[in-house]
């Protein structure tokens, strides 16, 4: 019995002492991955280069390789458009910010998917690590506006934001490119993998005034290319989910090259057509530390304590005396 108390106390605490190690990690390295939000950088800079990739929810093999291949281009910086992790808890997020951390080779500015909303904490989990989920930013003579679009639809408050940010900034740019998750209409016939209808009025009465020179968009899993209110609308290819272009098995992304006379050329580049995530790594920082796991460390300490034997060795009697 003493050998089980020892091996049940040790096993808890293993997990407790994991818990600990990975949590350290939650309070030191939760810095988000904050954009830019309402400032212009490298103003001077008439042409540069940007890679987009989307939809993984935490398939983190396919987006390191795809990290690895924007370290061979001259990047200015990456949108991720959303479906960023699977489970929606700070842990899971905490690994998935960790990865793009170290494969991506440039800054990485988020706009989130419908995988994204912690069903208790809505995007409170998600802003703790990408920052606001709608803003601006100005890059170049570009302006880049980001929106939440995963529920299907433009809240009230993102419509004003939208619309002032538009009649504010858009003057001050020669370009702008909308990006945000789900699309306001889906670009493939007869398929209805977009937002509401309502969505796709008021966003297009929203944009009309304005000159749009890219909407960019996750969520289909397969890169196309449309027009919508007169603009030009880009789906990105999957960076891990389900690919949803039978002709295509690749996972990948898009380059999008900022030319100095004004153009916009779009690049796809596959990648690979294999994906997944390294499980160890994964079920020592994320699942080994869920409660359940918490609640069976502690249970297994204090069974493991129970068992411990009772008080010291019985001290032998003493022999008798008596007459020899």
């Amino acid at each position: 019995m003493t050998a089980w108390a020892i091996l049940l106390i040790a096993a808890g605490l293993g997990i407790l002492t994991v818990q600990g190690v990975v949590f350290a990690m939650l309070r030191n390295d939760s810095a988000p991955l904050l954009p830019p939000a309402g400032l212009t950088l490298q103003p001077e800079r008439k042409a540069f280069t940007v890679a987009v990739f989307s939809d993984f929810a935490g398939q983190i093999d396919s987006v390191e390789k795809i990290g690895g291949d924007i370290s061979r281009n001259d990047v200015a910086f990456t949108l991720c458009l959303g479906d960023i992790v699977k489970k929606r808890t700070a842990l899971d997020f905490l690994h998935v910010t960790g990865e793009i951390r170290e494969c991506m080779p440039c800054p990485v500015y988020a706009a989130p998917g419908n995988w994204d909303r912690n069903d208790v904490t809505g995007w409170e989990t998600y802003r703790a690590y990408f920052g606001q989920d709608y803003y601006f930013f100005g890059y170049g003579d570009t302006l880049f506006v980001a929106l939440n679009t995963a529920d299907g639809n433009l809240p009230e408050e993102q419509r004003t934001f939208l619309a002032q940010t538009l009649k504010r900034e858009r003057p001050h740019f020669r370009r702008c490119v909308i990006f945000c998750h789900i699309p306001p209409k889906d670009p493939r016939p007869e398929e209805e993998h977009a937002a509401t209808p309502d969505f796709s009025a008021i966003f297009e009465d929203i944009i009309r005034p304005y000159r749009i020179d890219l909407i960019l968009c996750g969520h289909i899993h397969c890169f196309t290319e449309s027009e919508m209110a007169e603009t030009r609308l880009v789906t990105t290819p999957s960076a891990g989910q389900e690919i949803r272009e039978p002709d295509n098995p690749m996972f990948g992304y898009l380059l999008l090259d900022f030319a100095a006379d004004g153009a916009i050329g779009i690049r796809r580049v596959d990648v690979t057509p294999d994906t997944g995530r390294e499980e160890m790594e994964y079920f020592f920082t994320v699942e080994l530390c869920r409660i359940g796991w918490f609640v069976g460390a502690v249970a297994a300490m204090i069974a493991g304590i129970a068992l411990l034997p009772r008080g010291g060795r019985k001290r032998a009697k003493p022999p008798e005396s008596g007459n020899q």
